[in-house]
């Protein structure tokens, strides 16, 4: 099958091609979420970055990540390079009064 090339088709084919290219990530920063973890408790949090990296934070810019053993939202603490699951929960412990750093 031969295809025709007039202008029909060149206006076919050219949107064709621009539905093929890649989508670009969404940035989002510090917009406001809430999670509700096992106990109810709804905790207000803010969400920063795209589909690909992305880092949730309390209103004072704690790192928060979910424990996947509990299933509640957890302060983050780093363990060699990567942020891991702390054992302080998010809206009921104090990151500052441990020693956290925000970020």
């Amino acid at each position: 099958m031969k295809l025709k090339l007039n202008c029909g088709n060149i206006f076919l084919l050219a949107a064709l091609l621009g539905l093929a290219a890649p989508a670009r990530a969404v940035l989002v920063e510090n917009s406001p979420i809430t999670l509700v973890p096992p106990d109810g408790q709804s905790l207000s949090l803010f969400l920063t970055g795209d589909e690909f990296h992305h880092r949730v934070y309390d209103k004072n810019g704690y790192t928060v990540i979910k424990d996947p053993a509990t299933g509640f939202i957890v302060y983050a603490v780093k363990e060699q390079g990567r942020l891991v699951p702390g054992s302080l929960v998010a809206g009921r412990d104090d990151p500052a009064g441990a020693k956290f750093e925000p970020g």
